[in-house]
């Protein structure tokens, strides 16, 4: 690992099978960490993991019925149209690759969030201006799966999954 060299660029965007090529101007992958401080005697200081957000943060330029859908999970296809229905949303959490444009087919730099869902406390809101109209769309992890018989289930991955046997 290093020669390690992390692509720089825009992104492709897969969510339970659907690819989403037509980025605005970012996506933000991040790993929120936040830690107990434990006096264990004599000087002796340790942490403890109390919470753990893995997300990704992405600006949609392309504002389409799939993109509103991803946008917000409660609304439901309807005669040429959407409707919602906030009673009926789906949160078993799904796959979500990111994958940089730059690394052509190369997967070794893909971010793979085992089971993703779309942040449920993150509003939807439209913008009506003279600019490009974004879509903000933001994913939290979930703890799914467990790797090198770690006890922690981990959120997601960073390489290529299937020639890693994850």
């Amino acid at each position: 690992m290093s020669n390690l060299r992390i692509p720089v660029g825009l992104c492709d965007i897969t969510y339970d099978g659907k690819t989403y090529s037509n980025l605005g101007s970012e996506a933000l992958f991040e790993t929120n960490k936040k830690y107990k401080k434990m006096n264990h005697g004599q000087q002796q200081i340790k942490y403890m993991l109390e919470e753990y957000v893995v997300s990704l943060t992405l600006s949609l330029s392309e504002e389409n019925y799939e993109t509103l859908k991803l946008a917000d999970q409660s609304l439901k296809d309807y005669s040429g149209g959407l409707y919602d229905n906030p009673s009926k949303i789906d949160y078993d959490g799904k796959e979500l690759i990111i994958h940089p444009v730059e690394s052509g087919n190369d997967k070794t730099y893909d971010i793979v969030i085992f089971k993703a869902i779309v942040d449920p406390e993150n509003p939807y809101t439209r913008t009506f201006s003279k600019g490009a109209d974004i879509v903000n769309v933001r994913f939290l992890g979930q703890p799914s799966k467990q790797i090198a018989g770690n006890t922690f289930k981990s959120y997601y991955f960073i390489g290529d999954p299937v020639k890693a046997g994850v």
